[in-house]
């Protein structure tokens, strides 16, 4: 074989291969352009839309990969592969990695599920099992949570919708819950009008529900007195750190006693020892 020959082989199967692959490259590479325009377009809706934007993420998401799986598909046709057959082996593996993949199809079960119960919507502050944050995103097998501390923790829908969700922004307002404990010498009426009078200064409670201050139960070692007000939900916790301080600041200026947990130990006497 000649080198002459030898390029006219090679410029014959430029032509006609070559071609082909070439194809099926532009195809990829308008796939994955038309994928990443697509998310775009979602995420623009996204900011104008009044749809939920749990469901935006998650049709992000599908979208995304459902355009570069047909883009593959199209492109596999280019190289000369049948289509019927690229449907078949495609079905065939899909049975398959169904069966490979129970787990992550669950996690997309869920996600769905997930979209149209709406147990929390991105932004509520909720806790998933022992997860607790604010709601990021909602994508198609995972949700992802951010923690107070600026941690991101990426949760599998299908352990969302198999765990007990506590929503703290379902509501416009929150119950604060407290406790003090005070000695079993002190004057209960004089520590709940101390504790009322805390209240009272508060400017982020709200007069309705009433504010309720009380004897909640004899401690070992005090008696505890129990406060529930209430707030808006995005005043919980300014309201409940101001609370802890200057109760316990009244109660100094007022000599009301906080005791610490404490043990009398009696040992009986024998023969004039201990």
């Amino acid at each position: 074989m000649t080198w002459e020959k030898f390029g006219e082989m090679c410029l014959d199967w430029l032509m006609t291969v070559g071609a082909h692959i070439l194809g099926a490259a532009i195809v990829i590479v308008l796939g994955w352009w038309l994928a990443k325009f697509v998310r775009k377009v979602l995420s623009r809706a996204m900011e104008n839309s009044k749809l939920e934007n749990g469901v935006l993420t998650f049709v992000d998401s599908v979208a995304g990969l459902v355009i570069k799986v047909f883009a593959c598909i199209i492109a596999a046709s280019q190289l000369g592969f049948d289509m019927t057959t690229i449907v078949t082996a495609i079905g065939a593996c899909g049975v398959a990695v169904a069966l490979a993949m129970q787990n992550s199809l669950s996690n997309v079960a869920s996600g769905i599920q997930i979209l149209i119960n709406h147990p929390f919507h991105i932004g509520d502050y909720v806790s998933v099992g022992a997860c607790e944050g604010t709601v990021q995103r909602i994508e198609m097998m995972t949700t992802a949570l951010f923690t107070v501390d600026n941690k991101e923790v990426i949760i599998p829908n299908s352990t969302v919708t198999s765990s007990v969700v506590v929503n703290y922004s379902a509501q416009d307002f929150r119950r604060v819950d407290l406790s003090y404990g005070v000695s079993y010498h002190t004057d209960l009426g004089k520590a709940k009008q101390v504790v009322r009078d805390v209240i009272d200064r508060q400017e982020l409670v709200v007069s309705e529900p009433e504010p309720m201050v009380a004897v909640g139960a004899h401690k070992d070692s005090a008696v505890e007195i129990i406060a529930r007000l209430w707030c808006k939900k995005e005043n919980y916790w300014p309201l409940y750190f101001a609370m802890q301080e200057q109760v316990k600041e009244a109660f100094d200026r007022e000599g009301i006693e906080i005791p610490f947990p404490q043990l009398d130990v009696h040992m009986p006497e024998k023969d004039g020892s201990r």
